[in-house]
């Protein structure tokens, strides 16, 4: 994880999200009893618990599909680009130029990312961290496909990515190098729901974090939660986060990339404790807490 210092927390763009690092059954696994702090008010602690995670550290522990304004700098004779927080891209969808106001044709992409070799019509190497865009090169270079990209020159906010974003334990999902597994639900998802039944759970696992989302990414309605347990196809999760009113329809994508690192999680659950029992985090504590979970 990259060292981001005290700046303001680089909020992602869009709509507004809800950082839950660590769920309520960790939190009664870990001793935390109802007659200390009910379901409704240690969800609110959770919260608050991820904000200030969040703010320490300039940088987010979930999957978050987002379309950001980045700049293109320049490094080791290459152009790059990535996100001011240097927040790890997990996937990217489409590239556009904002060029003097007038944007230039989007570059899409299909199932691109850190672990996706062979990539077609694309100008970009995808790494942990940030996009390389090799310039003045047409050939196959260790699996990527690398085409002209002069037009993406420094400059300033001018590019816009779409894509998925932060910080997660990843794996791969498979022997060519899946990034993430996917699959749908089979049955309507509302406010409140615990069990999300989908049509193959196997590539899942305890603790990974879940999208759900009913259309294209970054077009329609999407969620977050943290699977409990799994039961054949059956997903348990903390209740799901859903505006009153709106439900994800049968067919609707459940996406993982992988887990909310585990040190996150543990410092999610000692912040939660420390609210309850009215010890605030003082300075020097959240200077720990930053150097904890952002040093490499």
């Amino acid at each position: 994880m990259t060292q981001s210092g005290a700046q303001a927390f680089h909020e992602p763009a869009g709509r507004r999200y809800f950082f839950d690092y660590t769920t309520l059954c960790k939190l009664r696994k870990e001793g935390l009893t109802v007659a200390q702090v009910g379901d409704e008010r240690a969800r609110e602690l959770i919260r608050k618990a991820g904000k200030l995670i969040n703010r320490v550290t300039n940088s987010w522990f979930i999957p978050i599909e987002s379309t950001e304004r980045v700049s293109v700098r320049t490094a080791g004779g290459c152009p790059i680009i990535h996100l001011d927080n240097m927040v790890p891209i997990l996937e990217v969808r489409s590239l556009q130029v904002d060029n003097a106001g007038g944007l230039e044709t989007e570059v899409g992409f299909t199932n691109v990312g850190p672990a996706i070799t062979d990539i077609p019509s694309s100008s970009f190497r995808i790494n942990d961290r940030f996009i390389r865009i090799i310039a003045n090169h047409e050939e196959n270079i260790g699996g990527y496909l690398f085409t002209k990209s002069s037009k993406f020159s420094t400059g300033y906010r001018h590019i816009i990515v779409k894509g998925t974003f932060g910080h997660v334990e990843r794996r791969v999902f498979s022997d060519t190098g899946e990034i993430k597994y996917s699959t749908t639900t089979t049955t309507a998802v509302n406010n409140d729901d615990t069990i999300i039944s989908v049509n193959d759970a196997s590539g899942f696992k305890e603790r990974d974090v879940i999208i759900l989302r009913s259309g294209a990414a970054g077009t329609t309605f999407g969620c977050h939660a943290i699977i409990i347990e799994i039961n054949g196809t059956d997903l348990t999760v903390d209740p799901i986060v859903i505006t009153p009113g709106q439900t994800l329809p049968s067919g609707s994508t459940v996406i993982t990339y992988g887990q909310v690192p585990e040190e996150v999680e543990e410092a999610c659950v000692r912040i939660v404790y420390k609210n309850r029992f009215g010890l605030a985090s003082s300075k020097s504590e959240q200077s720990a807490l930053r150097s904890r979970l952002i040093g490499e």
